[in-house]
């Protein structure tokens, strides 16, 4: 029973299970990275846009289009699989989305 529970709980991958897992996540980040890219195109044309002051219009919109620059960044890395600027890229993009919306959400 132990056995049992322990490959219905704890299975164990071989390394050829790892990899297609690895593929497939990498995947499905490559074509969520393409429909952000896609998004953020929109984003300058937004109504609420018109609400900001100059400044905030300028910035808004430079944050968009560092949403869109690392988000092409990002499906180039995964397409590519390489790792390592997987996650960099990643973090990068999730930091330009935070702030965005730190400063711009709810205004």
């Amino acid at each position: 029973m132990r056995r049992l529970d322990s490959l219905v709980y704890e299975r164990e991958y071989t390394e050829l299970e790892i990899k297609k897992l690895r593929m497939k996540q990498i995947e499905l980040l490559a074509e969520a990275a393409n429909a952000l890219n896609e998004t953020a195109g929109t984003i300058p044309n937004i109504d609420s846009l018109e609400k900001l002051n100059e400044e905030d219009q300028v910035a808004f919109s430079a944050m968009a289009n560092q949403l869109k620059v690392l988000s092409q960044k990002l499906q180039r890395e995964t397409e590519a699989n390489h790792q390592d600027n997987i996650d960099a890229t990643y973090i990068k993009l999730q930091d330009t989305c935070n702030t965005c919306h730190l400063l711009f959400r709810d205004q």
